[in-house]
């Protein structure tokens, strides 16, 4: 994620909610929480890759990218170019459903104990079909 909010300060100062907000707006992702926002501006700016340029209400910092940080950019851009290529492939993913799917599927696993063996039998049916079609569809793209 460090590269990525890196990026999204490279043309414009923004604060931590504004870059979350852009990240969704460019990727299609869910919005990064302020669980990984904040700490990785932390981190940039202890690097010295960003500074804050201005406060505002509530403590509202505002971030622009350092001289330091764009030669950065330009050094990891082979990395950059495949972290965007991720998020844009997990935005995709997220718009056909997957969001859902991977939801479904984390809850599913969280309750796998508590399942009778009849709904197992169903579940792994069902897993090992959508798997099939799953991999015939990739199978086709190739």
């Amino acid at each position: 994620m460090r590269l990525i909010i890196l990026d999204t300060l490279k043309d414009e100062e923004l604060h931590g909610y504004a870059i979350s907000e852009k990240i969704t707006e460019e990727y299609g992702i869910k919005k990064p929480s302020p669980g990984i926002i904040y700490p990785t501006l932390a981190s940039l700016r202890k690097a010295g890759l960003i500074e804050v340029c201005s406060s505002g209400p509530r403590d509202r910092k505002t971030y622009r990218i350092t001289p330091a940080g764009r030669k950065y950019l330009e050094k990891k851009a082979e990395e950059l170019n495949k972290a965007k290529t991720t998020l844009r492939n997990l935005g995709e993913f997220h718009k056909l459903g997957g969001h859902e799917l991977m939801h479904v599927l984390t809850e599913t696993i969280k309750e796998m104990n508590s399942i009778d063996e009849r709904k197992r039998e169903e579940l792994g049916r069902i897993l090992r079909e959508t798997t099939r079609k799953i991999e015939a569809i990739l199978e086709g793209e190739k």
